[in-house]
């Protein structure tokens, strides 16, 4: 209990500097913007706290010359208690640290695609957010990025994610079911605490590094599936092992290979995946383990060896055989 006031004492201690209003370059509907560059700005905080729902544009014009939104700057919506809703343009790249810190009315943000970096406790303190999806660009979930968001029922950690840093999703409290992704490596101190999962999709055959035994709480509660072969792995890693019920499952998306057979092939040990330039694509063996990212894939050759493998491009999923 103690560390819980001392996490909530924090929050509020924080909340006092979020109000401090930015300056600002100019001002176009009920959005403020920055220029940050040759023909791009950021959305950033004004003279008024934004409330109600803001549509930000994916371009927008100012003194005779069009800025392509890229950024929601540090701390733009902070504190906006009046703040219901945000729609945010496909092109946006970062969202900043603090950049919805303590909206307690906000619940929907969108997250374009396009964004690969999301800042510190970019989202903490939305405690009626609604779930988001993380698009799979993003590779590191920073400390206290959703601390309080006790609205999500259910997350989803994409692929591309390799860290989790500390106290990212502490006090998430109505989470039921969380899916970490096949890339993840690394679990922040308290990263999950104050949580009380019902179930824990971990799809890296390895076992992530947690920093410490305060991970996760609710060890005897949750039941946490793992892929197929990787049970006395995680059975045997620190932090994993306190879980009292391990389960294995096929993540993989492929059943009975030898039934089936792998009609897709491709000699000489590469891979090439056509039609979908700029789309994301994964690559992963029959144990579900991530072999190959790429969150903007142009055409290049991915080399593999012998074996059989579940190609995801978007949406998209197919077998190949690599001879």
């Amino acid at each position: 209990m103690k560390k819980i006031f001392t996490k909530l004492y924090v929050l509020l201690l924080c909340s006092v500097t979020a109000n401090v209003a930015l300056a600002y370059d100019f001002t176009e509907g009920n959005v403020y913007y920055n220029i940050t560059g040759d023909g791009t700005c950021e959305v950033t905080k004004g003279d008024n706290l934004y409330s109600g729902t803001v549509n930000v544009p994916a371009t927008v014009e100012h003194g005779g010359t069009t800025y392509a939104v890229t950024a929601v700057g540090q701390e733009a919506f902070s504190g906006s208690n009046s703040l219901k809703s945000v729609a945010l343009p496909e092109g946006l790249t970062e969202i900043g640290g603090d950049a919805f810190y303590n909206c307690p009315n906000v619940q929907s943000v969108n997250i374009p695609s396009s964004v690969t970096k999301i800042g510190t406790w970019a989202f903490a303190g939305c405690r009626k957010l609604a779930n988001v999806s993380l698009p799979e660009g993003v590779t590191e979930i920073g400390d206290y990025t959703f601390y309080l968001c006790q609205s999500f029922t259910e997350f989803t950690v994409p692929d591309g994610v390799t860290k989790i840093g500390s106290k990212a999703f502490y006090f998430c409290s109505s989470i039921a079911n969380l899916t970490l992704g096949r890339g993840l490596n690394e679990i922040g101190d308290e990263c999950f605490g104050g949580c009380s999962f019902d179930v824990i999709n971990s799809l890296n055959a390895e076992p992530p590094v947690c920093a410490s035994p305060y991970c996760f709480d609710s060890y005897s509660s949750t039941t946490v599936y793992v892929p197929t072969g990787s049970l006395d792995a995680y059975k045997n890693a620190d932090v994993w092992q306190v879980f009292t019920n391990i389960q294995e499952k096929n993540f993989s998306g492929v059943e009975a290979l030898e039934s089936l057979g792998a009609k897709n092939s491709v000699g000489g040990g590469q891979l090439c995946v056509n039609g979908f330039s700029g789309q994301p694509v994964n690559v992963y063996n029959v144990q579900g383990k991530l072999v190959y990212a790429n969150p903007h894939y142009y055409g290049e050759e991915i080399p593999l060896s012998k074996g059989v493998y579940v190609v995801k491009a978007a949406s998209n999923a197919t077998k190949v055989c690599i001879k």
